[in-house]
């Protein structure tokens, strides 16, 4: 069997729907997010056939409130603030396979796709997927991330790349963010609450928020920018790098 090709990809649900679930759908599972600073419930729910699958995702401020939902869309109560969040299609794709394959294989990818930013989490409650089906590819995606942070340690140790010297030496605090074994995480230089993105592959680094990129000099100017009163006197040779 072919695996799943990945032909829409909204893991946050950037584009919303209107309110309703269609009888079409077919309840995959419901579970917890948990976003850092409180945890939220949500609903996946799968539609399609014929080897063109979709995963949509409802989410809500509890699963009191997510339940109330799913039996009476229009629920006044449901739409009123702090009630349905959003709700919209997160992950379709292609393959030819049973409802249940395709909701293992469209649930992985939601998964992954929203990396260590959201982490689904128990309570699990099973649909087509059964809680333990669900809980086994979170847990399994989790072993992934630690097996990459081990290598990604264990390269750092054999031979540091400049653009982690580098970080290190402005007190940034780089640490490895899991998704590969040359994937780094570090504070934002400019002081903010977000991190920028590390690769001791390629020796650079990217900042979205700030719309800043480059490599270890690039690193050097951003954070100089945010830091003029606080000069340095040396810095990192790369030599033998």
């Amino acid at each position: 069997m072919s695996a799943m090709a990945i032909t829409h990809l909204d893991p946050w649900l950037k584009v919303p729907r209107e309110a309703g679930t269609p009888p079409a759908w077919l309840p995959l599972g419901r579970f917890d997010l948990w976003i850092g600073i409180e945890t939220l419930t949500e609903a996946a729910f799968l539609a399609g056939g014929a080897g063109s699958w979709e995963l949509w995702c409802i989410l809500g401020s509890s699963g009191a409130m997510l339940d109330r939902f799913l039996a009476d869309p229009l629920d006044p109560v449901c739409q009123g603030l702090g009630g349905i969040l959003h709700q919209g299609l997160a992950v379709a794709g292609t393959q030819t396979c049973s409802p249940e394959e395709a909701a293992a294989s469209l649930f992985k990818a939601l998964v992954h796709a929203r990396g260590t930013h959201a982490s689904i989490c128990a309570p699990y409650v099973g649909g087509l997927l059964s809680a333990e089906a669900m809980a086994g590819i979170v847990a399994d995606y989790q072993a992934e991330l630690e097996r990459n942070d081990q290598a990604a340690l264990q390269a750092d140790l054999e031979k540091p790349s400049p653009i982690l010297v580098m970080a290190r030496s402005l007190g940034i605090t780089p640490s490895p963010a899991g998704q590969s074994s040359t994937s780094w995480v570090a504070n934002c230089p400019s002081g903010r609450s977000h991190s920028i993105m590390l690769s001791s592959g390629s020796d650079t680094f990217g900042c979205g928020y700030c719309r800043r990129k480059g490599g270890p000099e690039e690193l050097k100017a951003f954070w100089q920018d945010f830091h003029p009163e606080r000069p340095r006197r040396s810095w990192p040779s790369f030599e033998g790098f």
